[in-house]
């Protein structure tokens, strides 16, 4: 599988790429389903959305399609998400939110066996809100993904 294009996050006005994807868990269930077109084989989900942490809560700030006219990618936020302001409450998702934090320390020959970091910033969030954030060490990031069922090695690029 090729390496996919990282989602982005502003952190206390920090960038960080984000190695989950909370847009997804929206789009799988609303209706009717909105389909977003693949960029390239970087970007099987169709989209890149951009995030931010404010006030403990998560915001998604903006979604890239392969769509390039303003106006259809406008008609596209509408459909998704109909009574939004300028950013949208991600209060839809509960889950991890997981961003490199570091220097990448493993890059394995082809793009199979992905990427590690030296650090990771892990928050935990629960219907839009963040309940806890932490940095990691590589060894305490492996140890959290054997606990939590997760893959150390990332399949995102930058």
């Amino acid at each position: 599988m090729t390496l996919q294009r990282a989602e982005k996050l502003i952190v206390n006005g920090d960038g960080y790429c984000l190695h989950s994807e909370p847009l997804s868990s929206y789009l799988k269930n609303i209706k009717p389903k909105v389909t977003l077109r693949q960029f390239t084989t970087r970007c099987y989900r169709g989209y890149v959305a951009s995030w931010e942490i404010s006030d403990d809560k998560l915001y998604l700030l903006k979604i890239e399609t392969s769509e390039t006219n303003k106006d259809q990618l406008q008609k596209i936020r509408i459909k998704l998400f109909p009574n939004a302001e300028e950013r949208v409450l991600a209060d839809w998702y509960s889950g991890s939110l997981i961003c490199p934090n570091g220097e990448i320390i493993m890059k394995a020959g082809g793009c199979l066996t992905g990427i590690e970091h030296n650090n990771y910033l892990v928050m935990t969030v629960e219907n839009g809100v963040v309940l806890d954030q932490h940095e990691k060490s590589l060894k305490d990031f492996t140890k959290w993904c054997d606990e939590h069922g997760r893959v150390v090695r990332s399949m995102y690029g930058h």
